[in-house]
């Protein structure tokens, strides 16, 4: 049976620009909050929200990450519309 594990990169390599996600450690492409699975995890509000690249997208980021720093699960996570 392939996993999503199996078909990643080499060990010992990573793709470029993967950093730790913020929220499990795992990796995350660039220029993306969380990693894929954490991404799903929050509600559907939260996503739409930081989907946004307004005026206030740096605020609904630091909502974001202020959240994770104190633990909160992340499908309680709410950030501003």
């Amino acid at each position: 049976m392939t996993t999503l594990h199996d078909t990643a990169s080499p060990v010992g390599t990573t793709p470029a620009g993967a950093r730790p996600c913020p929220a499990c450690s795992g990796l995350k492409a660039a220029r993306q909050y969380l990693c894929r699975g954490c991404w799903f995890t929050l509600q559907s509000a939260a996503r739409r929200a930081l989907n946004k690249h307004d005026g206030l997208a740096a605020r609904r980021l630091s909502e974001l990450l202020e959240q994770l720093r104190n633990d909160m699960p992340l499908h309680l996570i709410v950030v501003t519309p």
